[in-house]
């Protein structure tokens, strides 16, 4: 199907990865223009909004392939624009990241380059596939469910991302991740969380929890060993943590196996859950966007995402 490609628009979110990377995403754009394809550029006007322009695609050409020039927020944003537009239509548009985000998890999990050349030669010998989604239900300020291309979290991943929520477009996010890490964590206070799997609860004061369908999430944090094999929803429960624990915790989390901390870890892969918090709202991660709730619920989707990816996932 790679060979019928001519149509591209490259969905491009100037403030992703901190901002500066115009110069990439036009050297995308010439060589693939300059190998035939009809390419479009779309710039994002909007940090929030990266999908803004979605809506235009059932009054005009449907493209035959989207590039999202971003990260997993980019990714995430246009991949729930596109599964809301009228008659399903956007279902059916493979997708393809050129990663330039700060976390770039989803495109790590599918051996997408961030090299122009590297990203080029990969393109053009893609096979198309499915990715998994996570469907959401219950956030407040939206009627529709949203799709998790990546990871959700609850407790302090919630939190950090709340925090950096109004600070997306000061160049800061790295460095300003860590600092907003070690200030919620020192400030977290435990909230009431009640967690349903199945008829099984999980007790427990719940430092962090987190559902993803790849094995990263929030710069390559492996938080989820359980989906070295692909097919379902992992899901880690981080409990509460002594402080003499963390570097420990710390270390599994991005060199070795989080499950290995058991006296405080839990990994396992649910088929749907329900969250609710038990003090009112609450802020939720997805993707590394703020969404907030009361009453969650999540499962697998049915939908799934057709991909442009180098290798067999």
């Amino acid at each position: 199907m790679i060979n019928s490609i001519r149509n591209i628009v490259i969905y491009f979110n100037p403030f992703a990865g901190g901002g500066g990377n115009h110069f990439r995403v036009n050297n995308l754009l010439s060589t693939l223009t300059g190998l035939g394809y009809e390419v479009s550029l779309v710039e994002t006007m909007d940090s929030d909004d990266p999908s803004n322009q979605l809506p235009a695609f059932p009054r005009q050409k449907t493209p035959d392939c989207i590039v999202v020039a971003g990260g997993d927020g980019t990714l995430h944003q246009v991949v729930n624009g596109l599964f809301h537009l009228p008659s399903d239509r956007g279902k059916n548009i493979p997708i393809t990241v050129f990663p330039i985000g700060s976390g770039n998890d989803w495109a790590r999990a599918w051996k997408m380059s961030g090299r122009v050349s590297r990203w080029v030669s990969d393109f053009q010998s893609a096979k198309l596939q499915y990715a998994l989604l996570i469907e959401l239900k219950g956030f407040l300020g939206t009627g529709n469910k949203v799709y998790a291309i990546n990871s959700t979290g609850i407790g302090l991943t919630g939190k950090i991302v709340q925090g950096l929520a109004n600070r997306r477009t000061t160049g800061f996010i790295k460095a300003g991740y860590l600092m907003m890490t070690i200030k919620a964590f020192i400030k977290y206070s435990y909230p009431e969380f009640r967690v349903d799997v199945g008829n099984e609860k999980i007790p427990g004061d719940i430092l962090s929890l987190n559902l993803g369908v790849n094995t990263t999430t929030g710069g390559g944090m492996k938080l989820f060993p359980q989906n070295q094999k692909p097919g379902k929803m992992g899901c880690t429960v981080i409990n509460k943590v002594r402080f003499w624990r963390v570097p420990s915790l710390l270390y599994q989390l991005y060199f070795g196996d989080i499950s290995k901390v058991s006296s405080v870890v839990n990994c396992f892969k649910p088929d749907a859950l329900k969250i609710e918090a038990g003090n009112g709202v609450e802020p939720a991660e997805v993707d590394g966007e703020n969404y907030s709730f009361k009453s969650l619920t999540a499962k697998l989707s049915e939908d799934k995402l057709p991909v442009f990816a180098p290798r067999l996932h």
